[in-house]
């Protein structure tokens, strides 16, 4: 694709400063991940003024409702959604 950057990093990485640096248009991350989940990753883009989209991808939920509901409670101006992404393999998310 043309005309796309594409920056690849680690939450425990994630600082105010790489967020300036890159300054992203779209932030997307996993729900649920070993060490973190949305709502930790929506409350530290919120503290480091972060404004642009935050994408998160799952597996089929029962209700996407209530996890936008909880995010809402967090950052309720934040550009948010969910990605269900079809179950393969052993994979949690």
């Amino acid at each position: 694709m043309q005309g796309i950057l594409l920056s690849v990093g680690q939450y425990e990485t994630l600082t105010a400063e790489a967020l300036r640096r890159l300054d992203p248009e779209v932030i997307l991350a996993p729900l649920v991940a070993p060490h973190y989940d949305i709502l930790d990753l929506v409350r530290d883009l919120r503290e480091m003024d972060y404004r642009g989209a935050i994408r998160a991808y799952c597996n089929p939920l029962p209700s996407l409702k209530m996890v936008r509901a909880e995010v809402e409670q967090i950052w309720a101006e934040c550009d948010f959604e969910i990605f269900e992404v079809p179950q393969m393999g052993d994979n949690l998310n």
